[in-house]
């Protein structure tokens, strides 16, 4: 997971207007001494724009959701508008022509926030006769004080960061929870490793160690982070209570931290560094009841909340739901599930799906309809899939099933482009 990226973009984006402006209007200053007397009426109209886009640039940071989304590519019109119009008064022929670029640009920045919120789920070939899904969504303030509810098992605890969410089609903020199986039925009995694959553009390393005895996990992080320092972990999953540890030299976190716990999951641990900044960002349990938790700092989230259960916690999430959260780690210890909400972690609507086609054929048809795989986890009998829709951009994914921990598939899959996002280990699934 990578969950700064969007955040990331903005930010790129602005800095790139900002500096588009700033070179115009030094090169207008050397070019004319007073551009007002000859261009009076373009110059009034670039001061009034880039007041306006400043002010929505900082009304951007205080909105949430969908309102957020509009508001970032409001303001990134506006900023190309300013350059545009300094363009105007130096080569009127080319700013004209990057007048007729900008409309077009933003009609496609129109259609894509309208198509955006009509895109459901993609139509399942075996409907769901159990499915849950929250009809309206309620927003509550940020609690001023921490929540704990110790007979729960579970907290939620504020923290500092963008919140980023919006209504779906019909206004309708959702997490349907789909309880399905294959129409082949499963492939068999065996348990078996499955792991979830993103595409991305760029190249980065990704180191993957299994079967690593307790006294071992710090050792090799160790190891790992001497041959390249900003590696980390995104992913943890356990098989026969021995561990295994995906790392990627990730741009977007900046510092993490990691616990072996006897506990499912260490809950004071937990609370000490979400006081700190760090939120969870990758969780595994083992048969024997023991978990590894990894948190990091950098990343964009509002506030962060879990449940351990001894049963999948569909109540919990729809929920917690209510309250604008979304799941970003699931983890299974025996029967036991824990699940991570986080609110702000850039998703607007999210499906959870037990067992149930999940071919090539079916993924590309999730993706066609802005949707990717966020998160995993099984037990000896289920496998539970989170199809997440991204605001601002798209992650395709492919899975495997393999009885083996995947160590060729993922070094062949990198040279491809696609790195392991999730691996969890349990019942066998139709991949």
């Amino acid at each position: 997971m990578f969950p700064s990226a969007r955040a990331t973009l903005v930010i790129a984006l602005h800095a790139v207007v900002l500096a588009l402006i700033a070179i115009f209007v030094a090169v207008l200053a050397l070019k004319q001494q007073n551009p007002f007397k000859k261009h009076y009426a373009t110059m009034v109209a670039f001061l009034i724009d880039v007041f306006i886009y400043a002010t929505i640039v900082v009304l951007s940071i205080k909105l949430e959701g969908f309102a957020e989304e509009v508001a970032t590519n409001i303001s990134i019109l506006l900023g190309l508008l300013g350059s545009e119009l300094l363009i105007l008064i130096m080569v009127p022929i080319l700013g004209w022509i990057c007048l007729v670029l900008w409309v077009l640009f933003l009609f496609f920045i129109v259609y894509r926030l309208i198509s955006g919120r009509n895109r459901g789920p993609p139509p399942q070939k075996n409907p769901s006769q159990n499915q849950v899904g929250i009809q309206d969504h309620v927003i509550i303030p940020r609690p001023a004080q921490q929540d704990y509810n110790q007979s729960q098992g579970h907290a939620i605890i504020p923290q500092l960061a963008q919140f980023q969410e919006y209504n779906q089609s019909q206004s309708q903020d959702h997490i349907t929870i789909e309880m399905t199986t294959s129409q082949d039925g499963p492939i068999n009995t065996e348990k078996r490793w499955i792991s979830v694959y993103n595409l991305w553009q760029e190249k980065f390393n990704q180191v993957c160690h299994r079967d690593v005895d307790d006294s071992l996990v710090f050792q090799r992080i160790k190891l790992a982070k001497q041959d390249c320092r900003r590696l980390f972990i995104t992913s943890v999953a356990s098989r026969s209570n021995l561990w295994a540890l995906i790392m990627n030299d990730v741009i977007g976190f900046s510092d993490q931290v990691y616990k072996l716990s006897p506990n499912f999951l260490p809950y004071e641990w937990i609370k000490e560094h979400w006081n700190e900044d760090f939120h969870i960002t990758a969780i595994a349990g083992a048969d024997n009841g023991s978990s590894l938790v990894v948190m990091s700092k950098g990343i964009q989230l509002l506030n962060q909340t879990y449940k351990v259960s001894d049963s999948f916690p569909s109540d919990y999430i729809e929920d917690m739901q209510k309250r604008g959260y979304f799941i970003t780690a699931m983890a299974t210890s025996g029967s036991k599930w824990a699940v991570v909400v986080s609110k702000g972690a850039g998703f607007s609507s999210q499906y959870v799906r037990f067992h149930g086609d999940l071919s090539d054929e079916s993924i590309r048809a999730w993706s066609d309809h802005g949707y990717s795989i966020t998160a995993t986890a099984a037990t000896a009998d289920k496998v539970a899939f989170v199809f997440s829709r991204r605001l601002g951009y798209l992650v395709h994914n492919k899975t495997l099933s393999t009885s083996d921990f995947p160590d060729r598939q993922i070094t062949a899959n990198c040279s491809y482009g696609f790195y392991v996002s999730s691996i969890c280990y349990g019942a066998p699934t139709a991949l």
